[in-house]
């Protein structure tokens, strides 16, 4: 039969010609101008041409995409769906976070797509009285967008094809996770097709991450320009100048091949994108195809933007964790839980309480009060917050008695000393009221350098640090503490391996116990009664007080000043 007869028989009895996801999209699919900065018709980059025919490939049964921001993402989302509808008419569910999130992706992205791509917008019935902006009906199936947060929706009709957007977002209900209830109801169909797509969030707790450890962890290999060595993108080697006063040039910023050393440009990196493959780095998963990428990818995102990111981001956890998730397409793992064993007790150094280093301008102590005991430690100070632990103590007893505050009251009077001669006693001593409150209230008015303390939040939901000094109860200086924004703090300071500002000197005389009470926590996330996402300090070991010492010796220091005297700041 002639090829042209072909092509009318086909189309007289309603047959067209089976194409590929991805051959699909580039003959069929127009960018809405609303919704793509690359408004018009469909060209897909280097790297999307892969997960497109793996999604419309009958050998593959799950695609995993573990991607980072200004990717394409969406818009494969988008053309599997237009796909689904034009070409093998399905029953398809879009599973987001919230249904309010599925009402704004049907509004904002949908619906510019069925108007601008016309062989969808035939098939839409949107003058059906069932058709709503979260279910759509065509010949041959329908399209229903569901909110994670809407469990009733999750498990009623077969689904042959589950799309989970934001997959990490999405939540846990009374039956069960929302992803697990989605999947369920497409076990009915031999020939299924499962996609999940998300940046990741928290180590240990990204629901994209194991599933892209199940996959066959394909990762885009792209060529060096100068040696032609396949490599795979990483921030690590982004490169650029740092002047001695510490200002950033990101003028300079460019690649460094892993193998040869050059220097690649913006447009040396968008070439070498454009000519990359992707590899399995996994086998055993022929059925799950799992695709990781991160934003330096990204023609929407330069090297400088990405640089910019980083050095706004970095110093604020919340932020950075954005950073590592978004561009860096990795999940976070909170400060508190890097430092590898034994790494803070193995730098401790060779000095007394009366061979101090003469850096020290000033000593802090902080207390801690449980029923049997008081600890005590009693920290050094410098510029930029270079610190030194000179002594951690622990007075046992019973701290209803007036025998273990007497000893109490000597050790904070002890008399320190630089190898110089410089004699030196705590400046400033915070207590502790949490336990045992009117005892701590009568301790701290014996001396003018003893205050009362009270811990607030231990969330991020703002609370200052260290606020101004209160005077409560008959004169006692009380001061209370930000005990999120403290422990923050501190995790900082210990992070820092460089001798200088803001290190962490220990001396010889500290314990191990001492250091796995000073890493006892994590930061986790949870969220609020009122179902906001927030961070929170969390114990990983049942004893932390080494750790409350240090934020009280650190809240001590603030009050100061030594951030007021042109030092470094932390």
């Amino acid at each position: 039969m002639h090829n042209s007869l072909k092509h009318i028989f086909a189309d007289s009895i309603f047959l067209k010609p089976r194409l590929s996801l991805y051959e699909w999209s580039e003959k069929y699919r127009v960018l809405s101008q609303e919704s793509s900065a690359l408004f018009g018709k469909f060209q897909a980059l280097s790297y999307q041409v892969e997960p497109m025919q793996c999604i419309s490939d009958p050998n593959i049964r799950e695609i995993v995409l573990m991607w980072g921001s200004q990717l394409g993402k969406s818009e494969i989302l988008n053309n599997t769906i237009g796909y689904y509808i034009h070409q093998d008419p399905s029953t398809i569910l879009f599973l987001l976070p919230t249904e309010d999130m599925a009402e704004d992706y049907s509004k904002r992205r949908l619906a510019p797509m069925f108007r601008d791509t016309k062989e969808l917008g035939e098939l839409i019935f949107d003058r059906e009285a069932n058709n709503t902006i979260l279910i759509k009906n065509f010949k041959g199936g329908n399209l229903a967008l569901v909110g994670s947060n809407s469990p009733s929706k999750l498990s009623s009709k077969p689904i042959k094809i589950l799309i989970v957007d934001e997959v990490d977002r999405c939540e846990n209900t009374k039956e069960g996770h929302s992803i697990d209830l989605a999947q369920k109801r497409t076990n009915t169909y031999y020939d299924r097709k499962i996609i999940k797509v998300s940046t990741p969030t928290i180590k240990g707790n990204s629901v994209i991450e194991s599933e892209y450890e199940l996959s066959d962890k394909r990762k885009y290999f792209v060529p060096c320009p100068y040696c032609s060595f396949l490599q795979v993108l990483n921030f690590e080697n982004i490169k650029w100048e740092q002047t001695s006063d510490g200002n950033h040039n990101l003028d300079s910023v460019g690649y460094e091949c892993i193998e040869c050393g050059k220097l690649w440009s913006e447009e040396d990196k968008n070439k070498a994108v454009s000519q990359g493959v992707w590899k399995a780095t996994k086998t055993g998963s022929e059925l799950k195809a799992g695709f990781f990428l991160n934003a330096l990818y990204s023609p929407f995102f330069t090297l400088k933007d990405i640089v910019k990111d980083f050095l706004d981001s970095k110093d604020n956890v919340a932020k950075f964790q954005v950073f590592v998730n978004t561009i860096k397409a990795e999940s976070f793992e909170p400060p508190s839980v890097k430092f590898q064993d034994n790494e803070l007790y193995n730098r401790r150094e060779n000095y007394t309480q009366t061979t101090l280093p003469d850096d020290i301008i000033f000593i802090t102590s902080g207390v801690d009060v449980q029923g049997d005991r008081i600890e005590i430690e009693f920290k050094g100070w410098a510029l930029g917050y270079e610190n030194w632990g000179i002594k951690h103590v622990i007075l046992y007893g019973d701290t209803k008695q007036s025998e273990i505050w007497g000893r109490l009251y000597k050790e904070l009077k002890d008399v320190f000393y630089t190898k110089k001669g410089r004699k030196l006693r705590s400046s400033i001593n915070l207590i502790d009221s949490g336990y045992n409150r009117d005892r701590v209230y009568s301790f701290v008015r014996l001396d003018s350098r003893f205050f009362a303390t009270k811990g607030l939040s231990e969330s991020e939901r703002k609370r200052d640090f260290v606020t101004p000094i209160k005077k409560v109860s008959n004169n006692v200086k009380l001061l209370t503490i930000g005990t999120y924004e403290g422990k923050s703090e501190v995790f900082k300071l210990l992070r820092v391996d460089e001798v200088g500002a803001g290190y962490c000197h220990f001396s010889q005389s500290y314990s191990l116990e001492y250091f796995s009470e000073l890493t006892a926590e994590k930061l986790v996330k949870t969220k609020t009664p009122s179902g906001y996402t927030t961070y929170r300090w969390e114990k990983i070991r049942e004893r932390n007080e080494a750790l409350d010492l240090f934020v009280l010796c650190l809240a001590g220091a603030k009050i100061m000043k030594l951030d007021r005297m042109d030092f470094v700041k932390i």
